[in-house]
C-alpha cells in the first residue's frame, strides 16, 4: 500500500545523551523539556522531543540512568511529512535514523550468544556517520558524526583543484584500480604498476588522493574511537565484542585501514 514509516534527515535530528539521578527519574519529562529548550533552542510545548532508556550508570557513590535524547522542530516534521503526503504517500509513523538501522542490523544477529554481545554497528554515508552501541536488542549509545564521503571528495577537490564532482569520479576510479590489483593479487598475476586502461590515475594524482582521503580517515577514526572511549567508561565491564561497518562508504579501504590500527 501507500502507507510509509520514514526517518528525517540527520542534519535535522538533535542527539543526545544525558543522565538522571534517581530522583530526577520521577520528573523525566520535565527534565527533557528543560534541556531541548537549554540545549537545542527548541520550544518543548510545540517541538519534537522522544527519549529512550540506555541503562544503569555507576557515577561516584550513585546509580544513575542514561537516556538517549531525540529532538527536532516542528516546521521539520510539518516539511518531511509535506513531502511525503505530496508524493501520494500515508506517513503512518516517523522514526529516527540510528534507531532504524540499530533495527536492520540486529535482526542479523540470530544466535542468543550474538545477541548477547555488544556491538557496535558504523553506517558511513554521504554526509553523516552513524555510530549505534548495543546489546541484548536494546541501544546503549547513539552518535552522529558530521563526516562522511562528501568530505573525501571535498578534500580531494581542494588538493587538486578540481570540481567535487570530478573529485568524486576519480575516487571510483581509485577504487577500480585497488579491485583490479586486489582480484589480479588473487590470481597470481603481478598488478600494474602504472594505470588502467585510458581512464587510469597517474602516480602523482594517485598519491595526492590517497593523501587527502587518509587526512579525512584519520579525523574520521579520532571521532569514532571517542565513541569507543565513551561507551567504555559509561558502561564499564560492557566490553565491545564485535563491530559490523556498513553503508555507501563503507568500501573506502583506507578509512577502514586507519579504522583496525
Amino acid at each position: 500500500g501507500r502507507n510509509v514509516i520514514s526517518c528525517l534527515p540527520n542534519d535535522k535530528l538533535k542527539i543526545t545523551s544525558l543522565r538522571l539521578s534517581e530522583a530526577e527519574s520521577g520528573e523525566i519529562e520535565q527534565t527533557l523539556r528543560k534541556e531541548v529548550s537549554q540545549r537545542f533552542g527548541l520550544d518543548p510545548d510545540r517541538d519534537g522531543i522522544n527519549y529512550m532508556f540506555a541503562g544503569n550508570v555507576q557515577q561516584g557513590d550513585e546509580v544513575k540512568n542514561e537516556l538517549i535524547l531525540f529532538a527536532t522542530d516542528n516546521e521539520t516534521i510539518k516539511s518531511h511529512i509535506g513531502m511525503l503526503e505530496e508524493a501520494q504517500l500515508r506517513p503512518v509513523a516517523i522514526d529516527t535514523i540510528p534507531c532504524a538501522l540499530f533495527r536492520s542490523f540486529e535482526r542479523s544477529l540470530r544466535r542468543q550468544e550474538d545477541r548477547e554481545q555488544t556491538v557496535v554497528f558504523v553506517d558511513l554515508g554521504s554526509r553523516f556517520t552513524t555510530v549505534v552501541f548495543g546489546r541484548g536488542g536494546e541501544i546503549s549509545f547513539v552518535k552522529q558524526i558530521p563526516l562522511g564521503g562528501e568530505k573525501f571528495n571535498r578534500e580531494i577537490a581542494a588538493k587538486l583543484g578540481i570540481s567535487i564532482t570530478e573529485a568524486e569520479m576519480l575516487r571510483g576510479t581509485l577504487r577500480m584500480e585497488k579491485s583490479t590489483n586486489i582480484d589480479a593479487g588473487a590470481s597470481g598475476l603481478a598488478p600494474e604498476s602504472g594505470s588502467i586502461g585510458q581512464g587510469g590515475l597517474d602516480a602523482s594524482t594517485r598519491q595526492v588522493m590517497v593523501d587527502a582521503i587518509g587526512v579525512v580517515a584519520e579525523e574520521l577514526a579520532r571521532e569514532i574511537s571517542l565513541c569507543f572511549r565513551y561507551y567504555t567508561v559509561t558502561f564499564r565491564g560492557k566490553r565491545v565484542e564485535r563491530a559490523v561497518f556498513a553503508g555507501g562508504e563503507a568500501y573506502e579501504n583506507t578509512l577502514l585501514n586507519v579504522l583496525r590500527r
